[in-house]
């Protein structure tokens, strides 16, 4: 079911953060028991935030609000604030995903977290995000390459999206074996349709990804991309 977020007070703050291309967000743990989203966002632009968890039998929103930076600047942009918990006595794996639209319905951001619930605790497995400004695609992925595994893409549709950079980011961290991100550029290629990437995730000398992510997105007859489906 998805769910509009609307303004209640949340008395959290965020302390651990990540960002992605168009969008910024923020996660924060709290004893293991609250989980918080904090992500950028413009109302007076006409765009918005909803949010949808795949098993809500495990894991339930708290609260959230949205905070204009400066109320007296006409067009200014604030944050949404959501909380989630994980029920007592179930365990289970959810996804959350939030979706940024205009009021038109096109999506231009989204940000997937892979969740745990056990007995009451919640746990992030993974986070990546999905972002399009005009004819540009980019995708941000949860990848450790100290493990030996990489991300590998495929435009599964000729003719509609081209690769255009790719770069693994290391955490800003001196710990070691510690993740990063993996992140991927591509631009339509002028033609109108839809068009899906695969990402795999693998090791060069082992047979079959460890898992894979397909993107979909749909090009307009200007080039202009609409995120779609992404499916895990």
């Amino acid at each position: 079911m998805i769910k509009k977020f609307v303004c209640l007070f949340l008395g959290l703050v965020l302390m651990a953060s990540a960002a992605y291309a168009a969008q910024d967000y923020e996660i924060e743990l709290t004893d293991s028991r609250v989980l918080t989203v904090r992500l950028e966002a413009n109302e007076s632009a006409g765009y918005s935030w909803d949010y949808e968890i795949s098993n809500e039998n495990a894991i339930d929103m708290l609260t959230n609000e949205y905070v204009v930076y400066d109320d007296e600047l006409d067009g200014s942009g604030g944050q949404f604030a959501i909380s989630f918990r994980a029920f007592d006595g179930v365990t289970g794996d959810s996804l959350i995903t939030f979706n940024y639209a205009h009021a038109s319905g096109q999506i231009v951001d989204k940000v997937i977290l892979q969740v745990r619930a056990d007995d009451g605790e919640i746990f992030v497995d993974r986070a990546d995000s999905f972002s399009v400004s005009g004819d540009i695609l980019t995708v941000s992925l949860d990848a450790n390459a100290t493990t030996g595994y990489e991300w590998v893409s495929r435009v599964e549709t000729e003719n509609m999206l081209e690769p255009v950079a790719e770069e693994y980011i290391p955490a800003d961290t001196e710990l070691s074996g510690a993740g990063g991100v993996y992140r991927a550029t591509f631009k339509s290629a002028g033609n109108a349709g839809e068009a899906r990437i695969v990402f795999d995730y693998a090791r060069s000398w082992e047979d079959g990804p460890e898992y894979s992510i397909a993107c979909d997105v749909n090009i307009d007859e200007d080039g202009v991309l609409e995120l779609g489906e992404i499916a895990f």
